[in-house]
């Protein structure tokens, strides 16, 4: 720990930093420790100790992802990629810097090589030093290729294609909403092999519903299959989702089953989450997701990168930092 760190810890011991979702409502977590506080070259960066959520990583003071739930999130974005696809070999990973995409791939003995691309080489660092329960050491696998570069230049340029994408992402504000684009999807869809998927997060359905029926109306405009999933994760303080994104594999076709079989021919290890039952069960679509999904708001391109309102009062919330 430095001498700033060490200062701002004795400053913000006890504390709690308050994450506002939109206007209204926020939670809230308590700083225990502060672990590690500063400006990389691209955003504010903080990691922290909380008695319930053990380390919690910040990106721009907004709550990113836990030691105690981070499973909630990495194996619904992940395993149901993986296991949707008859057999995985190559994998790309957008963004994810934390390492828990990363691996949760390397748990099938079938995958070659997992190819990562993040653009902030600190959140790696500091994520390998604070975050060793959710990465367990990914970033050093053999099958592990870590390349510190902007990931929209890096699938825009590259010659190789992919069996599984996963865009590991913030949300789509400033440089990253580039990313959500539907020319950003075809350059997707043009790198994946044959029965190829692409997964990534479309935002809660809840919170956000203008922006969640954008992002998926804007991969409905490239890929022939859409299929959504639908997961609480308590960081993030509502339903989260999810789409698995194919022109040849419709993820809700497969049975579980299969899933169980896959998972065991595989050797898939230390699933906390994930099984055939559950494969099953979050991709059941709720009404209220089925009526937003009956319209189309707009479709996001390069020329008209403007998400809905909600998504900027959602993303421009205030945190704040409480003393009791």
């Amino acid at each position: 720990m430095t001498e700033q760190t060490q200062e701002n810890n004795n400053q913000e011991k006890s504390k709690y930093f308050v994450e506002m979702v939109g206007q209204s409502q926020g939670y809230l977590l308590k700083c225990e420790h502060l672990l590690y506080k500063a400006d990389t070259k691209f955003q504010h960066l903080s990691f922290f100790k909380n008695n319930v959520f053990g380390n919690v990583m910040q990106l721009d003071n907004a709550f990113q992802t836990s030691e105690k739930d981070e499973f909630l999130y990495h194996e619904p974005l992940v395993q149901r990629p993986m296991l949707s696809h008859p057999c995985p070999k190559k994998v790309l990973i957008i963004g994810g810097g934390d390492g828990g995409s990363a691996e949760e791939a390397l748990k099938h003995n079938c995958v070659e090589k997992v190819t990562m691309i993040e653009l902030d080489g600190d959140v790696v660092e500091k994520s390998k030093e604070f975050l060793q329960s959710i990465h367990k050491g990914a970033f050093d696998h053999p099958k592990m290729d870590l390349k510190i570069e902007d990931g929209k230049k890096f699938i825009e340029e590259t010659d190789e294609k992919f069996d599984i994408i996963i865009l590991d992402l913030t949300d789509p504000v400033g440089p990253s909403v580039f990313l959500y684009t539907k020319e950003f999807y075809q350059t997707i869809a043009s790198k994946l092999n044959e029965n190829g998927i692409f997964s990534l997060h479309t935002e809660s359905p809840l919170f956000v519903p203008d922006s969640f029926n954008v992002i998926v109306n804007t991969l409905k405009s490239v890929y022939k299959h859409v299929k959504l999933a639908f997961q609480f994760v308590p960081m993030y303080g509502s339903v989260f989702s999810y789409a698995a994104c194919s022109n040849d594999i419709d993820a809700t076709t497969i049975s579980a089953e299969e899933i169980d079989k896959r998972i065991a021919e595989r050797d898939v290890e230390d699933l906390q989450l994930y099984n055939g039952e559950i494969h099953q069960g979050i991709q059941a679509m709720p009404n209220y997701v089925k009526e937003n999904l009956k319209k189309t708001i707009k479709i996001i391109t390069m020329d008209d990168t403007e998400f809905p309102d909600d998504m900027k009062r959602y993303t421009s919330s205030k945190h704040l930092t409480l003393d009791f």
